[in-house]
């Protein structure tokens, strides 16, 4: 068997390893969400308090992202997933026994601290696998990894619980960790065998911060990640409150978002590597802006289901172009680092745009005023990436703005 056969067919079994390990930060981040009330009971927390069980996560998980950013491209993809699945699996093993919501805050932060190190080094290793014109397609299968960690601790976590209890329902879902992690230990490997690493623009880590095309990026994910939690944290609340449905049809709407985009990642993926990352990413933030506004203001069901299934549809189709055009921009070499930085502007979203609507449905008494605010920072990362298009077309080579603008 040649080389290049081998390098084929493996580069699947590196994909299927990151594909796990992603898989597993999903299910640590949401496998106690529909424990929450046992978890309340057991510690006497406040809903507040309750709140602070995910917040605690995302504290850690954004601080986390440009440290292993530059660990990854330091000591390499495989010792990094290693190291942050084994500390992700142990915080949520820990956590899963802690004895009151402060000592479990304390974990959710570590576990997000430490599970910051797989998303990103993942990015990486793809990108060393997967030539240019297939990455934007390794990068959107390997998105699937995410939403099924949802689904399957959506699935199994309310079940064990009711025979286990809670403790046992987390703790037995994070001990999955241990073994995705020796799958990365056996099969997982930084670089193809004999595989030359390119840079198409090599660019110091800082000096990316002060990049336009970068910050450009980096608003783009701010906006991709802080929409997609905006409808996870309130869709639910919207459909319950507004449209009279009762609390488990409602909770559906978030699985159905989930079930949607297991296709729409590898098929976005697919898109940006045959239209290019940009048009993929704008065309995908101005069909958001009706998409939302509309979900603020029409009443009938059936519209609001479709408008469900073509936003779940719609946060996952560019995540392969947001980072499948890193490397392609700052070359392999800091491919690492990149998405770090860009991790942390997703992560910055995360934060603001579930407050931000919770606080317009506090001002207004109505939801509309939140998913029209959304609305409208899509029309403005729209506009500023195809500004960004246009610089992109007069500052690169024919070469390195093929499938990329």
């Amino acid at each position: 068997m040649g080389l290049e056969t081998k390098i084929s067919r493996h580069r699947w079994a590196v994909l299927a390893c990151c594909i796990l390990a992603v898989s597993i930060v999903s299910i640590n981040n949401t496998s106690f969400t529909p424990l929450l009330p046992s978890i309340k009971s057991d510690w006497s927390l406040t809903y507040t308090q309750g709140g602070l069980l995910t917040t605690a996560f995302f504290v850690g998980y954004t601080l986390g992202q440009i440290p292993w950013g530059y660990l990854v491209d330091k000591i390499g993809g495989r010792k990094v997933i290693f190291s942050s699945l084994t500390g992700l699996t142990a915080a949520s093993l820990l956590f899963s026994r802690a004895g009151g919501g402060v000592e479990g805050m304390v974990w959710r932060f570590v576990a997000g601290l430490l599970g910051a190190g797989i998303f990103v080094p993942s990015t990486r290793v793809l990108s060393e696998w997967f030539p240019a014109g297939e990455r934007g397609m390794a990068i959107g299968i390997f998105g699937i990894g995410a939403n099924t960690g949802f689904l399957i601790a959506a699935a199994l976590s309310p079940a064990i619980a009711l025979r286990l209890g809670w403790r046992l329902s987390v703790g037995l879902l994070a001990a999955s960790g241990f073994l995705a992690a020796a799958s990365v230990a056996i099969w997982l490997k930084d670089a193809p065998e004999g595989g030359a690493r390119t840079m198409s623009r090599p660019a110091p880590s800082l000096s990316m911060l002060k990049d336009f095309a970068f910050l450009i990026l980096g608003y783009d994910q701010f906006v991709r990640l802080g929409v997609t939690f905006a409808l996870v944290a309130w869709v639910p609340t919207f459909l319950f409150e507004t449209h009279g449905y009762d609390l488990v049809a409602a909770g559906v709407s978030i699985s159905v978002m989930h079930g949607v985009a297991i296709i729409a990642n590898p098929v976005g993926g697919v898109a940006s590597d045959r239209f290019g990352r940009i048009p993929v990413i704008v065309a995908t933030l101005v069909a958001f802006v009706p998409c939302l506004y509309l979900f603020g203001v029409v009443e009938h069901g059936t519209v609001l289901w479709v408008l469900i299934v073509t936003m779940g549809w719609l946060v996952y189709f560019y995540l392969g172009s947001v980072f499948a055009i890193l490397p392609e921009l700052y070359g392999v070499e800091t491919a690492g680092r990149a998405a770090g930085y860009q991790n942390a502007f997703a992560s910055a979203g995360a934060f603001v745009f579930p407050l931000l609507v919770g606080y317009l449905r506090d001002l207004t008494g109505s939801f509309a005023a939140g998913w029209t605010g959304l609305a409208l920072f899509c029309v403005a990362g729209s506009l500023l990436t195809l500004v960004l298009r246009r610089r992109l077309r007069r500052s690169t080579t024919p070469r390195q703005a093929q499938g990329t603008v």
